[in-house]
């Protein structure tokens, strides 16, 4: 039989699963940010990452950076020269947590720039390619 209980009870099941199940432990993710939103003053950062094939999104959850963490977006703009927003992969470490208002989301511990300054390079590099090849191509022409 199904029970009927408050939400706030569901939720405080579910809080307590996630603890149980995730504890301290922490993950290394890659995944596209989206939806990035800043706020400066406070040192928080709200922001979806996605893993998408083509145009298809698989996986889409929440993230969250508080202020013990907000420094990573500067080392990130810092070592990258990228700003940091919607549109890039990045590859990060993690916490799952829950809080019975605001949901599940992920807690950004670190970023690993290292990572996007190789997606950077590739990108680069395919970039001169291509532009090899055309620049051969016409000359063929």
């Amino acid at each position: 039989m199904t029970r009927r209980l408050p939400l706030s009870a569901l939720a405080a099941l579910i809080e307590q699963t996630v603890e149980q199940v995730f504890a301290d432990e922490s993950f290394w993710i890659i995944a596209e940010i989206a939806d990035v939103k800043k706020y400066e003053a406070k040192r928080w950062c709200f922001l979806k990452f996605i893993e998408k094939k083509k145009d298809q999104v698989f996986a889409e959850m929440q993230g969250i950076f508080w202020a013990n963490a907000y420094q990573e977006i500067i080392r990130f703009e810092r070592s990258t020269g990228q700003v940091f927003t919607s549109g890039i992969e990045i590859s990060c470490r993690v916490q799952v947590k829950f809080h019975p208002r605001y949901g599940l989301k992920l807690e950004v511990q670190e970023i690993d720039t290292a990572f996007t300054l190789g997606q950077i390079e590739l990108q680069r590099q395919q970039t001169l390619d291509q532009l090899l090849r055309d620049r051969k191509s016409t000359r063929l022409n």
